[in-house]
């Protein structure tokens, strides 16, 4: 015999997929500092640098960008830096 009182399959379905998907949203939420450490982790790089004939610097936080630049082109491990973007203000 069927249960009226039950409701479709459907609908309970949708209920334990939102909750489920409220859950891991909560869990990112409050995780989010260290999930975010752990893949920048795997992002950097610690190597030293090595001599190249080209630099390309890219436009964005251009400031720092630049001065990094000019620092490996003074060390003597740049032959030629090619900016992209908008020209660093002296200051």
């Amino acid at each position: 015999m069927i249960n009226k009182a039950q409701k479709p399959l459907y609908k309970r379905l949708w209920f334990r997929v939102m909750v489920a998907l409220g859950l891991g949203i909560a869990l990112f939420l409050a995780f989010k500092v260290p999930i975010l450490q752990a893949v920048s982790n795997n992002l950097r790089s610690e190597d030293e640098p090595v001599k190249t004939r080209y630099l390309f610097v890219l436009s964005g936080g251009a400031y720092d960008r630049a001065h990094e630049a000019a620092r490996l082109y003074k060390a003597g491990l740049v032959d030629t830096l090619v900016c992209t973007g908008e020209n660093v203000e002296k200051t």
